[in-house]
């Protein structure tokens, strides 16, 4: 258990690690980043659908703004599942995961406003957020899934 507990928190520690590196990126190199994700799409949906045209404009907000909310998403998982580690459950262990979360996203929003190019912004901290939020859910409901499947093994022992 104590393995377990280990690298569950270290799990958040790395993604913390890593959502803190490209947050200390600046303007430049992010925007390069994500416009060579805009592009990486672009090219595959011409190949799958060639008569679809996509404003690269509009779909490159759309990937910074996706890589916000999926970021935070792993890190509501990842928080949720550490935390489980130390007997911390219901109610306390979602309230915890989505303060931890959003004290983060905050943080994080604070440290761009220092790095060249990047600004802090309440609408980030909106999309983390509900990226934290849909991820707290999703394992509660892979939890409550796996539950239920215990419960009917047993049911049929």
């Amino acid at each position: 258990m104590k393995k377990r507990k280990f690298i569950s928190f270290m799990a958040v520690i790395v993604w913390m690690s890593l959502l803190f590196f490209l947050s200390s990126q600046p303007a430049t190199e992010s925007g390069a980043l994500s416009r060579n994700v805009t592009q990486m799409i672009i090219s595959f949906v011409q190949q799958v659908f060639p008569s679809v045209e996509l404003d690269p404009q509009s779909l490159h907000g759309l990937v910074r703004k996706s890589a916000h909310f999926f970021g935070y998403f792993a890190l509501g998982l990842l928080v949720m599942t550490a935390l489980g580690t130390s007997n911390i459950r219901g109610n306390r262990r979602v309230v915890i995961t989505l303060f931890i979360c959003l004290a983060y996203a905050i943080a994080d929003e604070i440290h761009q406003v220092f790095i060249p190019g990047r600004a802090g912004q309440v609408v980030d901290v909106i999309i983390d957020t509900s990226g934290s939020l849909v991820g707290i859910l999703i394992y509660l409901a892979f939890a409550r899934l796996r539950k239920n499947s215990e419960r009917e093994k047993q049911r049929a022992e």
